[in-house]
C-alpha cells in the first residue's frame, strides 16, 4: 500500500548539523557526516540508528576542513571517509579510526571499493587525476590525469562500477562546454573514453554519481 515517510532523526539546532548524506553500515547502523558544528564547528563524522536512536558523535573535522565526502561502508567492516588530502577508515568493531594519507585533496563525495579491495577516488590535484590504492593504503596508482578543457575537471561525484571490469564517473566542471563530463575507464587506466558534454541547455555542473 505504499510507504511512509517521516523524520528518523532531526539537526535542527544541534551540534553536529548541517548533514551530507549517509550510508547503511553494520546491524542496525547508519553513518554519515555533517559539515557544520561538532567539536571544531567543522562538521563531524557520526553514527545513528535507523530508528533514530544512539547519536554518536564519532569524529570531528578539523577547523575550516568541514567533511566533504559521504561514508562508505565497506565488508572489511571499516567505514571510508575523508578530511583534506586523508582517507579515514572507522573500524566498527572496536571504534577507532585510522588515516591513510593521499597525495593531493581528496574530495569525491562517494569512494569506491571493489571486491578486490581496491579503492577508486579523483584527486583534485593540478590537473585532476582518477586513482586507485588499496585499503590498508599501498600500491597507489594514477590511472588518469584530465584534461580539464576536453575531458572535464573537479571530479567531486565519484565514480561507479559496472559489469565487464569498467568504471563510469562524473566531472562536475570543465569539459568542451565548461559544464562537466561522463567518462567511462577500465579499471587498469585503459580505454578512457568520453561519452557526454553537459551543457547549459540540457543541464550542466553534474554533482551526482551514477
Amino acid at each position: 500500500s505504499g510507504c511512509k515517510t517521516g523524520t528518523m532523526y532531526s539537526f535542527d539546532n544541534s551540534s553536529p548539523g548541517s548533514p551530507s548524506g549517509v550510508c547503511a553500515g553494520d546491524g542496525s547502523w547508519l553513518y554519515g557526516v555533517t559539515s557544520g558544528g561538532g567539536a571544531n564547528n567543522s562538521g563531524a563524522f557520526y553514527r545513528v540508528h535507523q530508528d533514530g536512536s544512539s547519536f554518536t558523535n564519532l569524529y570531528n573535522f578539523s577547523s575550516g576542513t568541514n567533511g566533504s565526502s559521504l561514508p562508505y561502508y565497506h565488508t572489511d567492516g571499516f567505514v571510508y571517509f575523508s578530511e583534506n588530502n586523508v582517507i579515514k577508515k572507522y573500524n566498527t568493531a572496536n571504534g577507532t579510526t585510522n588515516s591513510i594519507t593521499a597525495f593531493s585533496l581528496v574530495q569525491s563525495k562517494n569512494f569506491h571499493i571493489d571486491s578486490n579491495d581496491w579503492m577508486y577516488f579523483v584527486e583534485l590535484a593540478s590537473p585532476s587525476r582518477l586513482v586507485k590504492m588499496l585499503t590498508d593504503g599501498s600500491s597507489w596508482t594514477v590511472l588518469h590525469d584530465f584534461n580539464s578543457a576536453t575531458e572535464g575537471d573537479i571530479g567531486i561525484a565519484g565514480v561507479t562500477e559496472v559489469p565487464g571490469d569498467s568504471l563510469f564517473g562524473i566531472q562536475s566542471e570543465g569539459g568542451t562546454n565548461s559544464g562537466g563530463t561522463l567518462y567511462s575507464i577500465h579499471k587498469d587506466g585503459s580505454s578512457f573514453i568520453v561519452h557526454h558534454q553537459f551543457t547549459s541547455a540540457t543541464g550542466s555542473y553534474p554533482y551526482s554519481k551514477l
